[in-house]
């Protein structure tokens, strides 16, 4: 027969095995939703570029691209609008200036 003792030791070993699959369950999904939002945010950058770059193109912008080595520089006229897009290891940085700015 089995003794109550070695019951009761296997439950707390069963115990023990279910919350290590728990907190490897739930560092699994913290990670994923990590890189889920790294993901997004790099979508994000990228089509605030390309929308940019596709309105200044429908206003009939003069489009200047001058890259250095890992740095990109892009300026873009009209008339009354000037935008500059300067991407430097992997980060997008947009300036827009109309005729209206101060600056």
């Amino acid at each position: 027969m089995i003794s109550a003792k070695k019951i009761g030791q296997s439950s707390i070993v069963l115990i023990k095995l279910k919350n290590l699959i728990i907190m490897k369950k739930a560092i699994f999904m913290s990670f994923m939703a990590l890189l889920f939002s790294i993901s997004i945010s790099s979508c994000r950058e990228q089509t605030e570029k390309e929308r940019v770059m596709e309105e200044m193109k429908d206003e009939g912008a003069t489009v200047k691209e001058k890259r250095d080595g890992d740095e990109t520089k892009i300026k873009m006229e009209t008339e009354n609008k000037e935008v500059k897009i300067k991407e430097e290891d992997g980060e997008t940085k947009i300036k827009q200036k109309t005729e209206n700015d101060d600056n």
